[in-house]
């Protein structure tokens, strides 16, 4: 966390850079402010180009809102349930063939439904995928946005 033009993005590109470089996959997404109100937007970003490698069928449509054209609907909580269990499986595919990175710049400005996705990720021990998560976000946006504000609260606790 840091001020704006620190060079907070800088430092996940180098990373990134490295990571691939020791044979790591990255998985990169980026916040933004106008998509705020996109549902699960950085989600689809960093896991829609690896769906169709790494899931099989019925993962894939519990997937289908990260997929181009995704009709699949998130308003119920059976389906969110369904979408956190996939994503963890998904991540679990990804890191049988190999560790991974999880990078999401510009974290203050994640959705709600990101920012619930991405504590269950970080908290959830029965999520059996290994995993280095990285991000970037200005520290003086923490008290705008909520949903921002409880992810870090809950990793910093955590």
């Amino acid at each position: 966390m840091g001020e704006l033009g620190i060079g907070k993005s800088r430092l996940l590109e180098f990373t990134a850079k490295l990571a691939a470089e020791k044979g790591l996959r990255v998985l990169g997404a980026r916040c933004f402010e106008a998509e705020a109100v996109r549902p699960y937007g950085c989600w689809a970003d960093a896991l829609g180009p690896v769906i169709a490698e790494f899931a099989d069928e019925p993962i894939r449509r519990d997937l289908a809102l990260f997929l181009p054209r995704g009709e699949a609907s998130a308003n119920d909580e059976g389906s969110r349930t369904r979408l956190f269990a996939a994503v963890a499986s998904l991540l679990a595919s990804i890191d049988e063939e190999s560790p991974f990175v999880l990078m999401i710049d510009d974290l203050q400005w994640i959705d709600e439904g990101s920012s619930y996705l991405l504590h269950y990720l970080l908290r959830a021990t029965d999520v059996p995928a290994r995993f280095l998560f990285i991000a970037a976000a200005r520290e003086d946006a923490l008290e705008d946005n909520p949903c921002f504000k409880r992810v870090v609260s809950a990793m910093v606790q955590e």
